[in-house]
């Protein structure tokens, strides 16, 4: 029974790090905007920035370029810390406790 405790909360801690309850829904990563707009309504606010990724190839070169990433921040409900949705183009790219 004792394993059984463990396992349970471990699997909630592990979930929490990339999923955000909204009522009694989940949002997951690879949801897109359309979804998690549905599952939660507006955000509190939202911000952009661009993120530089570098891509090594196999021949030695680099390939650099920008991506935009959008995040949304949930207020935490329930005792629970603010969240911030983190999208890259339409999909949920991470689930973050926001600072």
């Amino acid at each position: 029974m004792k394993k059984y405790i463990i396992f349970s909360f471990l699997m909630i801690v592990a979930l929490d790090s990339y999923a955000m309850r909204c009522g009694s829904k989940l949002v997951l990563e690879g949801y897109s905007k359309s979804k998690v707009l549905k599952l939660c309504g507006k955000p509190q606010s939202k911000h952009t920035y661009s993120e530089k990724v570098i891509e090594k190839k196999e021949d030695g070169t680099r390939k650099v370029f920008h991506t935009e990433k959008e995040v949304w921040l949930y207020k935490g409900v329930g005792g629970r810390k603010p969240r911030e949705v983190i999208f890259d183009g339409d999909k949920v790219n991470a689930i973050k406790v926001a600072n």
